[in-house]
């Protein structure tokens, strides 16, 4: 983010201390253009219209009447006109609901603003939460950023080389791990379900491969937090030399990840799954030593839903950890 854009950035912190802080609908109408549209973090929450809107924001406030914490973990702001800026961010929130403490960690926000006459106002919001938040609902989805591009588009009748990019940048962002650079679990999830699908209607396998790293935790303790993102994208790297292209790696959360694997049975996930978990073993990482993986494996069948297949790969990877870590399991199946 450069300098000049200091103005848009006193802006930006300024609502947040209006939507988040003092929770004031008041104020945060006079912040709200005429045409606003918004996505909000569920299906049922969207709107094209101020009113629309304005009442999506007055539920918010009831639910957390309170001021809510936040720490900013990303921030990206974008000027592609004279009269329209765009700020994307990343973000945790603390809160107290009901005398109970909420917490939100890597919450995403995205806002375009217009110049009218002489006031910048919002013509676009959308906020995502994490998938774990909303059962069935959108994680940082990404059918609803292709929509924030139609708004874009709209705002700017002849597109910039600057807009281009940002559109692009905000995709990418949607779909990758901020520290590692790989695809996040909501990409990977959206893949999932593409291939599922697929599997069914032409009778194909696939398989899912998940990773816990062990005692990860006594990186960050011992060695503190910034070895501990550096020795990830370590393995990360190390992961990624020894998957095959056509092969999907995630960040599935903290430090386990997924590899979703087309077109693989079984038995040649726990070929490649042993293969990583023996390459892990061996690998001296730079300032943290050996150190070592769980292996949790499963594969389509005809019953599964993506979360049936997660979950299998997952109470897997819980066996191979409590029959000591370091060890790769397979799902079990019943006739």
């Amino acid at each position: 983010m450069e300098n000049n854009l200091e103005y848009e950035k006193s802006l930006f912190f300024e609502y947040l201390d209006i939507y988040l802080k003092k929770r004031n609908i008041d104020s945060l109408k006079k912040l709200l253009s005429p045409s606003i549209t918004c996505f909000g973090t569920g299906i049922h929450e969207k709107s094209k219209n101020f009113e629309k809107t304005l009442e999506l924001y007055r539920q918010d406030i009831l639910d957390i009447p309170s001021s809510i914490e936040y720490e900013i973990k990303s921030l990206n702001i974008n000027k592609p006109a004279d009269n329209v800026f765009i700020v994307w961010s990343e973000f945790d929130i603390e809160a107290f609901v009901h005398n109970h403490k909420l917490r939100l960690n890597n919450l995403r926000l995205t806002l375009v603003w217009i110049k009218y006459e002489n006031n910048w106002l919002i013509e676009h919001m959308h906020i995502s939460l994490p998938t774990n938040v909303h059962e069935e609902g959108e994680a940082f989805p990404i059918k609803e950023i292709e929509d924030q591009n139609k708004v874009l588009k709209r705002l700017l009748e002849e597109q910039t080389k600057d807009l281009n990019k940002a559109l692009s940048e905000i995709r990418v962002q949607a779909i990758t791990d901020r520290l590692t650079q790989i695809f996040n679990r909501i990409k990977i999830e959206e893949v999932l379900r593409e291939e599922l699908e697929r599997a069914k209607r032409y009778n194909t396998k696939f398989s899912v491969i998940m990773m816990d790293i062990d005692h990860f935790k006594r990186v960050n303790d011992d060695f503190g937090h910034i070895v501990g993102d550096k020795f990830l994208i370590e393995f990360v790297n190390l992961v990624l030399k020894r998957i095959r292209k056509t092969d999907y790696f995630g960040r599935w959360g903290g430090e386990e990840f997924i590899i979703f694997c087309p077109n693989t049975s079984l038995r040649k996930a726990l070929i490649l799954a042993e293969n990583l978990r023996k390459i892990v073993e061996d690998h001296n990482f730079n300032m943290v030593g050996h150190r070592t993986v769980s292996i949790g494996v499963s594969v389509f069948t005809a019953k599964d839903t993506v979360e049936s297949i997660i979950n299998k790969a997952d109470k897997a990877l819980y066996e191979a950890k409590n029959k000591g870590r370091n060890k790769v399991c397979a799902a079990k199946y019943t006739q």
